[in-house]
């Protein structure tokens, strides 16, 4: 298993008066790598992360946003649709 911990903190591309709209949080995330049909493990992985993150500000009535973001994924990292040449 890789375990993966992250930050973010940024001003987002929004102006709104003399507001400068500002971004920040931080995510975490876990790969599992994945065995062949020989019990071996390869370098394809799945990945789960979990973001969270809050944008803008209640100054002068604008509106803040908290968010939750979980993404699942695939690390294809081996070489799946080649054809062997000899058995």
């Amino acid at each position: 298993r890789r375990y993966r911990l992250g930050a973010l903190l940024t001003n987002t591309y929004l102006t709104l008066g003399d507001n400068q709209i500002r971004e920040y949080g931080f995510s975490v995330g876990v790969s599992f790598p994945w065995r062949n049909s020989q019990n071996l493990y390869t370098h394809t992985t799945f990945n789960v992360t979990y973001e969270y993150g809050i944008r803008g500000t209640t100054a002068n009535d604008l509106i803040k946003e908290n968010y939750h973001i979980i993404t699942i994924g695939v690390t294809l990292h081996d070489f799946w649709f080649l054809k062997a040449k000899y058995d």
